[in-house]
């Protein structure tokens, strides 16, 4: 009676600490975004994606197979098949890249973004809002 009573506080002292701390987490493991452990919407850490991974926001490293998302903030970077994000400040890095707004690099074989402070490297590069050249092959900046 005891153990179950010991394995019942502990329980229970785990899920109240886990429930208080679920907003963000250090660590995210996920296989697509709804199947995260824990799932939480903000990484200040690692956000490991086996397959794909699409939360708010990531300060460290996005790192995922497939899809890479982040639907508020991306300080750091972010490593994929596929990259977006809304305000990126960091380096994205993979075959397609799109952003709303970065501060920072974009490295891929197609990278497109709403609004630039940075350069991108890749074969096609698109800053849409450039008063200069908002198409470019192979590098495109705007400062």
């Amino acid at each position: 009676m005891k153990k179950m009573l010991t394995l019942a506080i502990t329980v229970l002292a785990f899920a109240g600490i886990s429930a208080f701390a679920a907003d963000k987490s250090p660590v995210q493991v996920s296989l697509l975004p709804t199947l995260a452990i824990p799932n939480v919407q903000t990484v200040h850490g690692l956000d490991l994606g086996l397959i794909a991974s699409n939360i708010e926001e990531v300060q460290g490293l996005q790192a995922t197979w497939i899809f890479g998302g982040t639907d508020k903030k991306l300080v750091g970077v972010q490593l994929g098949f596929v990259n977006k994000g809304n305000n990126v400040i960091g380096l994205q890095y993979g075959f397609y890249n799109g952003a709303n707004k970065v501060t920072g690099v974009q490295l891929g074989f197609i990278n497109v973004t709403e609004k630039m402070t940075g350069v991108q490297v890749g074969l096609v590069n698109l800053i849409k809002k450039s008063k200069v050249l908002p198409v470019m092959l192979l590098v495109n900046a705007y400062f």
